[in-house]
């Protein structure tokens, strides 16, 4: 029989007002984390069904991979209390656990912050026993930790599951930005990375520096990528949105992503606004060209400078914008050119790297061919082949996880959320848990894998048609939920 051994979860964004795995009050717009919300109970139902039909005794590995907590929308106790309701359900007080006591945890961007203080912590425990002369920080962890003595700790998320009577035993290992499992005699491996890695918007510092610095290169290395970006990536996209007032303009700007138009004229009133009254300055061509020209000196001067700067600013603030605008997640397919181009360059240059180097000194072997490559981040579930370079002639099975959030106030049918689930032999199955639909009716779970394996067949069993049980349940709760965060979105993008 094909028992589940690892379950992977990802785009939780617990504490969001617009994640349907987070409950809201009664005006249905702000987050209440006091209480579970109906459709994290249902899915944890779902979720009981299949795992609780293991025969082992051995119960799952659950492998978070990536903005599990929202810090980047909304304040860390909102987040962690959120987070906290998930866990009340997945370790029931006087019940048995539906998870095996250690969880693995891969920090996406919107929850980066909680990989800086776990590499502080990393960093710290390095250095105690060394001499006066300290080495440089280093970003990342070994992917091939699973079965290590000496894990990283997640203490925030460790401490929030131990803040409670009974839980004592339960750890949170930190892995990023890569993590490997590998099947009985190493045929097999499957990697989990949460994804933003592969879009471009992510590299942009060290998009900048081949810009500005003369004969510099992208970094090929993934510790040196992170180096060069996660100063960017921890300041917007895991820390901004809870900086009081500040925090709340940032939300209302992740809002507007969602609607390009409104974005464009938030940009035009807060920067073009300013540059025409610097522009104003100077009456005609000549006369910026008569200051260009003379000593730089005087007010006049300095105007000219600061108006360059703002031309400057505004270019770059243009660029982000109008990456943001065309990221991945507001593309209308699951899988475009766009996205595989970034996922080609991180799997066969950076993985690559680190997985046969790592490899190599753990198991003093070459990686298998048999591969498959899981990640999220993009909203948007979905499965594929891929044959990549670097990778021999077998296509790598590629997985996409989706996501629990309602991104739009339009309905996106391409995005959605599945749970992956895999057994010892690392066979996959993809519990495809929803994508969005216009009728209520058409939000059904499905089963979804690469191969017809041992595993996606028993899951299949298990769910049926997804019209009966605890999966009909789920389907009508969440069905009715993405409509309530629709008209949410709608209401936050009026307002603002």
């Amino acid at each position: 029989m094909s028992d589940i051994r690892y379950v992977c979860m990802s785009d939780l964004h617990f504490g969001a007002d617009t994640s349907v795995l987070t409950s809201l009050g009664p005006d249905g717009k702000t987050p209440d984390p006091s209480k579970a919300n109906k459709v994290l109970v249902q899915m944890v139902e779902c979720l009981k069904s299949v795992v609780g039909q293991n025969e082992s005794d051995r119960k799952p590995t659950l492998i978070l991979n990536g903005d599990i907590l929202e810090l980047a929308l909304t304040t860390t106790n909102v987040a962690a209390m959120t987070f906290e309701r998930f866990l009340e359900l997945i370790f029931p007080k006087g019940e048995r656990p539906l998870f095996d006591n250690k969880i693995f945890f891969l920090p996406g961007n919107h929850d980066h912050h909680l990989w800086e203080s776990a590499r502080e912590t990393q960093y710290l425990k390095h250095i105690r026993s060394l001499g006066p002369v300290l080495p440089i920080p280093w970003h990342g962890t070994n992917m091939l930790v699973e079965h290590d003595t000496n894990q990283l700790p997640s203490r925030f998320l460790t401490t929030l599951i131990q803040r409670y009577p009974g839980r004592s035993g339960i750890f949170v290992a930190c892995a990023y930005p890569n993590f490997a499992v590998r099947a009985k005699g190493g045929n097999r491996c499957v990697i989990f990375h949460h994804g933003h890695f592969v879009e471009r918007i992510y590299h942009l510092m060290s998009i900048l520096k081949t810009h500005l610095i003369p004969n510099s290169q992208k970094p090929k290395d993934i510790f040196e990528i992170e180096a060069e970006n996660f100063a960017w990536i921890d300041f917007f996209w895991s820390a901004l949105g809870r900086s009081g007032q500040v925090g709340k303009d940032v939300d209302m700007i992740y809002t507007k992503l969602q609607n390009p138009d409104a974005l464009k004229k938030l940009i035009q009133k807060a920067i073009l606004k300013n540059m025409a009254g610097a522009i104003r300055d100077f009456k005609t061509r000549k006369e910026v060209e008569t200051v260009i020209e003379t000593p730089f000196v005087g007010p006049r001067a300095e105007k000219l400078i600061d108006l360059a700067i703002e031309r400057i600013i505004e270019e770059i603030v243009g660029a982000i914008v109008d990456k943001m605008i065309g990221r991945e997640r507001r593309q209308p397919t699951d899988f475009g050119p766009a996205l595989e181009k970034g996922l080609r360059e991180y799997v066969e240059e950076p993985l690559h790297r680190q997985f046969a180097d790592e490899y190599k000194r753990v198991h003093n072997a070459k990686p298998p061919r048999d591969l498959t490559f899981v990640f999220g981040h993009t909203h948007k579930p979905f499965e594929r082949r891929i044959k990549f370079k670097n990778y021999g002639n077998t296509p790598v099975g590629v997985y996409n996880t989706g996501g629990w959030v309602v991104d739009s106030e339009q309905t996106e049918e391409v995005h959605g959320g599945a749970i992956l689930l895999f057994d010892e032999d690392l066979n996959a199955a993809s519990l495809r848990m929803y994508n969005e639909r216009k009728a209520l009716k058409d939000y059904v779970v499905e089963v979804h894998a690469l191969t017809d394996n041992p595993l996606k067949k028993r899951i299949r069993k298990l769910v049926g048609d997804g019209k009966a049980g605890p999966w009909a349940k789920f389907s009508k709760t969440l069905g009715k939920d993405v409509r309530e965060r629709r008209k949410l979105i709608r209401h936050k993008i009026q307002r603002s």
